[in-house]
């Protein structure tokens, strides 16, 4: 339940009523109820542990320039969690990249908005051309 407002944004939890945020609170302390311990505990540890860019002695423009493949980096504009910024330095690290900004309060959920949102609409609108491009098939 402590989690859940690093998901979505503030002006999200403003316009929300309050029997929407229980709902949504609750809903969330469910899914996480259903990971055991131990799973929450290694993907902590795996999440803290991972770092791209130890091998380039912790240069992490250094560890994105050896990406050669096309990049789609695909971030939500009120993304508490992980932050436009880091998302958009990522992007400019790679040297194939494409950016795309999901205008949306949903936070980090809008990663993982339902099928028929704005959002998911969003995702799908930069995600089809990206696949479709000759670079995706291997040529």
């Amino acid at each position: 339940m402590l989690f859940y407002p690093w998901l979505v944004s503030a002006h999200y939890l403003d316009r929300i009523s309050p029997q929407q945020l229980a709902k949504e609170v609750e809903a969330t302390a469910h899914a996480f109820a259903e990971w055991d311990a131990n799973s929450l505990v290694l993907r902590y540890g795996a999440y803290r542990g991972h770092d791209v860019s130890a091998p380039y002695e912790g240069d992490m423009a250094a560890a994105l320039a050896q990406i050669a493949a096309p990049t789609l980096v695909v971030a939500s504009a009120s993304d508490r969690l992980v932050g436009i910024e880091g998302a958009r330095r990522i992007a400019d690290g790679i040297k194939h990249a494409r950016y795309a900004e999901i205008p949306t309060d949903l936070g980090h959920r809008a990663l993982r908005a339902p099928p028929d949102s704005k959002e998911s609409g969003f995702i799908d609108r930069q995600l089809r051309p990206f696949l479709a491009a000759p670079h995706s098939r291997g040529k």
